[in-house]
């Protein structure tokens, strides 16, 4: 199984995807697409300090990056796919159904995994950084 983000939801209920990284990698590029028919639908790049190890990224914000590549519309598909790009070329990421990201996650730090389990985002970090690092 390739390696997953997780998802959640801001503190106003906004989703966020966590971007989990292993010791010594670098985040170069965050995109979300449409799943059913991988058409980009947000994408920024060139991130800033802190966000090039990875963490939480906000649907839409471009907060932690130098380049927003593509505007988020304002009809953002259902079924999306999240895809994280490293510095190495290499790509990651999990697709999620928004309606299916429960909005009492908002501001708990809890990630939702790609088998829908809700977890503890260091939670989600080990089990990673223990299978895929």
């Amino acid at each position: 199984m390739p390696r997953p983000v997780g998802v959640g939801r801001t503190a106003e209920g906004q989703i966020q995807i966590f971007v989990a990284l292993c010791p010594g990698e670098q985040l170069a590029s965050f995109e979300v697409a449409d799943n059913a028919t991988l058409r980009p639908v947000w994408k920024v790049s060139h991130p800033i300090g802190a966000m090039s190890r990875g963490g939480w990224v906000s649907l839409g914000e471009s907060d932690g990056f130098e380049v927003l590549d593509i505007s988020l519309p304002a009809d953002v598909p259902q079924n999306i796919a999240a895809t994280a790009r490293l510095a190495n070329g290499h790509r990651f990421g999990s697709a999620f159904v928004r309606d299916e990201i429960p909005q009492d996650m908002a501001n708990t730090g809890r990630v939702l995994n790609p088998e829908g389990k809700e977890v503890a985002e260091n939670e989600f970090l080990r089990e990673v950084r223990d299978e895929y690092c």
